[in-house]
C-alpha cells in the first residue's frame, strides 16, 4: 500500500511514481507539457458508484493515465509506445491482484482497475498523446 495522501490524485500521483516502467519525465496532474511527460487527469463521472440503502456509498474516480511519446512514424518507435502502455496495464493488474492500491487519508481504496486499453490519442509532428483510462474505487 502506498503512503497515505489528502489528496486522491496526489495518492495517485505517489502510487503510479512506484511503477518500475515510468521513463525519465515529468509526472504532473492535469497538465502535460510538450516533452515526453506523464499526467493524471480525471474523468468526468458521478461521484458515487453504488449507493447503499442504509446510506453507505462505494465512491469512484474515473481518470486517464495519460502520456506524450515520441512520434515518427518508425514502427519500433510505435511499437515501443504501445509497449509501454502493455507493460503498465499489466503492473496496475498486478498491484490489483496483490491489493496494493493508492493510500488515501480518510478513505480506503476498494480497486484500482482499467477500464480502456491503451491507445493513440492525438499527435502532432513529433509526439503523440497517449492514454488509458481506469477507474479508482473507494469507501
Amino acid at each position: 500500500m502506498s503512503a497515505l495522501s489528502d489528496s486522491i490524485m496526489g495518492a495517485l500521483r505517489t502510487y503510479f511514481l512506484e511503477c518500475p516502467y515510468l521513463k525519465d519525465g515529468k509526472f504532473s496532474v492535469d497538465f502535460l507539457p510538450d516533452d515526453p511527460s506523464y499526467s493524471l487527469d480525471p474523468l468526468p463521472s458521478d461521484p458515487v458508484y453504488r449507493q447503499y440503502v442504509d446510506g453507505g456509498k462505494i465512491y469512484q474516480l474515473e481518470y486517464t493515465f495519460t502520456s506524450k511519446a515520441a512520434y515518427d512514424g518508425d514502427a519500433r518507435t510505435m511499437i515501443d509506445n504501445s509497449f509501454f502502455y502493455q507493460q503498465l496495464s499489466e503492473w496496475v493488474e498486478q498491484q490489483e491482484e496483490m491489493d496494493n492500491l493508492p493510500g488515501l487519508e480518510g478513505y480506503t481504496a476498494i480497486s484500482n482497475t482499467l477500464i480502456s486499453s491503451g491507445y493513440l490519442f492525438d499527435a502532432d509532428s513529433d509526439l503523440a498523446k497517449y492514454q488509458v483510462q481506469l477507474r479508482l474505487l473507494y469507501e
